[in-house]
Parts: C-alpha cells; sequence; structure tokens
C-alpha cells in the first residue's frame, strides 16, 4: 500500500477534489482516507513558508511517505497562459528571501554574499522537485515563492522582468525545501493558475475554474498512477 500525503496551505484548495474522491475511497480519521490500494493523509499547514515549513517538518519526522505532493493554486506571470491551467512545478526559489537596493531591485541572498546558491538543496539558487516517472503528462514550469503576493505596478514589472513565464506562490520553495532535507522518496508540486501577477484585483482572479481543474488533475494522478486499469 502506498502512503501518500497531500499538503496545502488552506481547506479550500482542496475542498474540490476530496469531494471528487469520496466513492474510491473510506475516511479514517481525521484528514485520513484509504482504500485496498493507497493510504491519503491531508495536510493542512496555512499560509506562507513559515507555516509550511514548520507543519510539514513536523510531521515527517513522525512518519514517512512514498509520495508527498503540494497542491494549491498560485498566479503567473505570462499573460499568454490562460487561468485555470495546471502545472507541474519542477523547480522553485525564493522570491522574497534578500535585500533591495536604491532603486527598489530586489537582491537575493546568493547574489549578497549570504549563502551558497549550490549548497544542498539549492542547484544555482533553486531547488528542484523529486519524482521521476510520475507526473510527466503535466506541463512542467518553474516557480517563485514570495512571503508577500507582488501587487504594486513597479513591482509586478521587477517580477515579470526576473522570472518570466513563472508562477508565484507562497509555500512552493518553502515545501521543496523542507522535502529535500527530510530526503523524501518522491515529491511534486502541483499548482492551477488563479490570477496573473499583475496590481491586486480578485474580480478577474479565476480561483473556482482553478481549484476545479486541480481537482480533476490530482484524481487523475491517483488514477493513473496507483489505480489498476
Amino acid at each position: 500500500m502506498k502512503k501518500i500525503l497531500i499538503v496545502a496551505a488552506t481547506e479550500l484548495e482542496l475542498k474540490p477534489f476530496l469531494e471528487k474522491i469520496t466513492d474510491k475511497f473510506t475516511p479514517k480519521g481525521t484528514n485520513l482516507y484509504q482504500n485496498n490500494l493507497i493510504h491519503l493523509q491531508i495536510l493542512t499547514t496555512g499560509v506562507g513558508a513559515v507555516a509550511t515549513c514548520y507543519q510539514l517538518t513536523k510531521l515527517l519526522q513522525k512518519q514517512q511517505f512514498d509520495i508527498v505532493i503540494n497542491a494549491g493554486i498560485a498566479g503567473t506571470s505570462d499573460y499568454n497562459c490562460e487561468l485555470g491551467q495546471v502545472f507541474n512545478v519542477v523547480e522553485d526559489s525564493f522570491g522574497d528571501l534578500g535585500a533591495t537596493d536604491k532603486a527598489g531591485n530586489f537582491i537575493n541572498v546568493f547574489d549578497l554574499g549570504f549563502a551558497n546558491p549550490d549548497a544542498f538543496p539549492f542547484s544555482a539558487g533553486k531547488i528542484r522537485s523529486r519524482h521521476d516517472n510520475f507526473f510527466q503528462d503535466i506541463n512542467q514550469i518553474a516557480a517563485c515563492t514570495c512571503n508577500t503576493a507582488t501587487g504594486s505596478p513597479q513591482e509586478v514589472e521587477n517580477f515579470v522582468k526576473k522570472y518570466p513565464q513563472h508562477l508565484q506562490s507562497m509555500e512552493g520553495a518553502a515545501f521543496f525545501y523542507v522535502c529535500a532535507l527530510e530526503n523524501v522518496p518522491v515529491y511534486a508540486q502541483i499548482r492551477a493558475v488563479s490570477n496573473y501577477v499583475e496590481p491586486r484585483d480578485k474580480s478577474r482572479w479565476k480561483i473556482a475554474v482553478a481549484l476545479e481543474n486541480l481537482a480533476l488533475c490530482l484524481e487523475r494522478i491517483l488514477h493513473t498512477n496507483f489505480f489498476p486499469s
């Protein structure tokens, strides 16, 4: 039996998915689901990198899982991307850990000389997923993690310039960081795009569409990889 952990910042992000799998799993307790093939556990960490690091580390030091998936919504700096699209984030970085110069340009901790960009789990300042042959049918993308969502025109311009065609979330790099250090055998980040990285205007966001597509993708991942055909 495979032990799978799905991690999300909020209950909202997994609600449609959990509603779709009620006929495939038997609830075994709070945030626990099981059938004869899979032991599925859900972890809701709270928003942001700090909450993700604490809650995920705490759990992984008590339990081992075969696969750990971070699922949620994200913004995108690519205006050619259709809102609601789902991606497999294969590379993530911390986008607000560092300093800004006089012009407001961001300088990360590696360029500041405060950390080695190639010290494990980093490579060139980024952390990669570890998913082997799983999830290959999902479009791959890079992402950037920021604890403050980009919103002002100047911040948007700087972000899009520095991270073109990237997703932006508030937890992804923290998730990768913990999974790498805790030596999780397979870990991946699946994100659905709910909005563009632009001056904040929630009327333009498509959260419901993103969550529905995320749920369908997660359901397909379980069915394709772990349920017999």
